[in-house]
């Protein structure tokens, strides 16, 4: 074909791509009707009404699973997958406007998380602490909320799973982006600057580039990286490591790109809200197991898992906040909240008087790894 062929053709694919998403739109808005009449019957007849979510990550992770499949290219599953986010973004919309709280700024790695899982669709809520975001969600301002739980390097974020522990949303949903930083500043030049002002986890992940390029350098922590950015705007031999951005604040430059130690560094994040999702066929189930600082006690508390054949994916333990004698140790396990060997592994816990607390069990957001082979 020549040319003008080829854009006829593209004109005709695209009436009916626009006919079959418009058709997927209804289709949508049918479920979200269907969804509401099965809620008001249970209410006339007296039976005990459960909300029906709106968001599925369960129904949502089996789509993007059978679109790989079936992807027989020129586009790349990523490209897919990301299409396909802004699809059903835009028909939940239709069955309900939904809100998401997020940790702030707009343009922050937590804002970029709830995109990544929710689309443009969704209204986001930027508030100014993790415990805000649990706030929204527990008063039903949001029907959910994005957290930071940690990164690759670090290991898990203290301040949410302590929330987590104490408040009633549990996590519904895990998301993992790379993270990044730059460096932006009044001074024109990296040696003009005599502080650098950034949050915990920046100034962590960023610490051998620092100790490198700015050895002399007061390190300064702030709570965000709207406070690192708004006290940098305010010293003029100032640096605040910020997530990069398509535009720049003003007043500030960017003196160096990606500062991060280990480019492959991923960040997870939690979205939290009060409907647990669905079993999806690959799960991951995460707890918070309380032991007192004594011989024996983590080992106690771990080989319950190895009795009942449950593969721990992930452990870290920390001392409880404000109660030194005490540890608390995050476990994601691999598998769905009712499995048998879990069921049975957390029924012996309560035998043997371990404490424990259920974080939520959820859709596996990372690709399966492959057993190694001799």
């Amino acid at each position: 074909m020549n040319l003008d062929d080829l854009r006829r053709e593209i004109d005709a694919v695209n009436m009916e791509m626009l006919r079959l998403l418009n058709r997927r739109a209804e289709l949508a808005r049918q479920v979200g009707e269907a969804k509401r009449r099965v809620e008001e019957e249970k209410v006339q007849n007296g039976e005990p009404v459960t909300v029906t979510p709106f968001f599925a990550p369960s129904r949502e992770r089996q789509i993007f699973e059978r679109l790989a499949e079936a992807n027989a290219g020129p586009l790349s599953d990523d490209a897919v997958s990301a299409i396909f986010r802004e699809i059903i973004s835009q028909c939940r919309a239709l069955e309900e406007p939904m809100r998401v709280a997020y940790w702030g700024p707009q343009g922050s790695h937590s804002h970029l998380a709830a995109l990544r899982q929710f689309g443009t669709a969704a209204e986001f809520c930027p508030v100014v602490s993790i415990e805000a975001v649990f706030d929204q969600v527990e008063k039903r301002l949001t029907q959910y909320g994005v957290v930071p739980a940690g990164n690759s390097i670090e290991g898990v974020m203290s301040r949410t799973l302590d929330l987590l522990a104490r408040r009633e949303p549990r996590i519904c949903v895990e998301t993992y982006l790379p993270i990044s930083y730059d460096l932006l500043s009044q001074c024109p030049v990296l040696e003009g600057v005599g502080r650098v002002y950034a949050s915990a986890m920046p100034l962590a992940l960023c610490s051998g580039w620092l100790a490198q390029h700015l050895p002399g350098g007061e390190l300064i922590e702030v709570p965000s990286m709207s406070h690192a950015i708004d006290a940098c705007l305010q010293d003029p031999e100032g640096a605040a490591i910020a997530r990069p951005m398509d535009e720049r604040h003003d007043g500030l430059s960017l003196l160096q790109s990606h500062i991060e130690d280990d480019p492959r560094t991923k960040g997870r994040f939690f979205t939290i809200g009060f409907n647990p999702p669905e079993r999806s066929g690959r799960d991951k189930t995460s707890l918070l197991i309380t032991v007192h600082h004594q011989p024996g006690s983590m080992v106690r508390a771990l080989d319950v898992f190895s009795r009942h054949g449950v593969n721990i994916l992930f452990i870290q333990s920390r001392h409880a906040l404000r109660r030194p004698n005490v540890y608390r140790i995050f476990v994601d396990l691999q598998g769905y909240l009712d499995d048998t060997d879990i069921a049975e592994a957390l029924a012996e816990m309560r035998r043997e008087r371990i404490l424990y607390e259920v974080l939520g069990s959820y859709p596996d957001a990372l690709p399966p790894v492959d057993e190694p082979t001799d």
